[in-house]
């Protein structure tokens, strides 16, 4: 099994984006809710802490000790990368790129983050989300 069962998800009562599991804690995870807000649960789903966030998160993901929320929309004011090394209480914007919707630990000597911009562009950080620098641009 890749993540824990989700028996407490009707107990969030509203939509839910994206949910993604937290490396090392076989019972955490954490949901993407509708509107500015995520759900943390150590329980597996049964239950769950709400947070507010600055913007409202369409994709997840988490790695050990911090959390990324993605807002790829070039509608939205708060496109980008959002990280959360607490938890999810509080959030800062790392990487201001719209169209972002991917992200991708690479392992190796570099335990590099890979953000991907809808196959256009790809980010890269190694420094666990806290600033980017452009790798590549495909087609160029």
């Amino acid at each position: 099994v890749s993540g824990p069962s989700m028996p407490g998800l009707p107990q969030l009562q509203g939509p839910v984006n994206d949910i993604a599991s937290t490396p090392g804690c076989k019972d955490c995870v954490v949901a993407s809710l509708g509107r500015h807000a995520i759900a943390v649960s150590h329980s597996a789903g049964v239950s769950w802490k709400k947070f507010k966030t600055p913007a409202t998160f369409d994709e997840l993901y988490a790695t050990r000790g911090v959390l990324f929320g993605l807002v790829p929309s070039t509608a939205d004011p708060d496109h980008g990368v959002w990280r959360s090394t607490n938890g999810g209480r509080t959030w800062q914007r790392t990487l201001t790129a719209p169209l972002v919707d991917h992200l991708y630990a690479a392992g190796g000597a570099s335990h590099s983050l890979l953000a991907f911009e809808w196959g256009i562009k790809v980010y890269r950080s190694t420094n666990n989300g806290k600033t980017w620098s452009l790798r590549s641009r495909i087609g160029s």
